[in-house]
């Protein structure tokens, strides 16, 4: 079942970035471009668009590259950090403010 869903969803996913290269000269909200029976886009705006993949890339790379400064103590500060995990919940939450940003704007819209 859940293989079904993923294969849905990758479909789903081929289908709305297919019509969106097809009408990209079109300022059409996503909405209009595919008929509700066809498919519902609620959910898959990851997939559908690179920027977001891209986004996402990038701040895992940060994340991992911080954790792996904190484990070897190589952090640019002179001073220890007191709470480590903190530590880094702070830079993901830096790191993802534009995201949820962007998802706050798009669910506005919806």
């Amino acid at each position: 079942e859940l293989r079904a869903l993923r294969d849905n969803a990758r479909e789903a996913s081929r289908l709305i970035r297919q019509k969106k290269e097809e009408s990209i000269s079109l300022h059409v909200p996503q909405h209009y471009l595919i008929s509700e029976y066809e498919v519902c886009s609620r959910g898959l705006e990851l997939r559908i668009d690179p920027e977001r993949q891209e986004n996402i890339h990038i701040a895992r790379q940060v994340i991992m590259k911080y954790q792996h400064r904190l484990r070897f103590g190589l952090t640019s500060t002179s001073s220890v950090i007191a709470d480590p995990d903190l530590y880094l919940a702070n830079v993901s939450k830096r790191l993802s403010r534009r995201s949820r940003d962007i998802a706050l704007s798009t669910a506005r819209k919806d």
